[in-house]
């Protein structure tokens, strides 16, 4: 996702229909780290490496939704790094 930047708001749907909010705290081309909220934790935990995530980020565009996959589960930072995907292109 090029419209990317630090601190947008991320909100990943999990496989079990539970939902993680976040904040970008890096990212690159092919990764990106999140920030879990503190609320976000606990559903946090249950994500695990290779999960494919749908995941919605609040950019300057507007809402923009990708397919991704988890890379590296919870930290001690409670931090999550998904891979940057492309865009769901939107027809309206």
């Amino acid at each position: 996702m090029d419209e990317i930047r630090l601190n947008q708001i991320i909100v990943l749907d999990l496989p079990d229909g539970s939902k993680v909010n976040g904040t970008v705290l890096d990212y690159e081309k092919d990764r990106i780290t999140v920030l879990v909220d503190d609320s976000s934790v606990e559903s946090a935990n249950n994500v695990c490496d290779l999960d494919c995530l749908n995941v919605t980020v609040h950019t300057a565009y507007g809402l923009k939704k990708m397919k991704s996959h988890v890379i590296s589960e919870l930290n001690g930072r409670n931090c999550l790094e998904i891979e940057n995907a492309e865009v769901q292109e939107v027809v309206q």
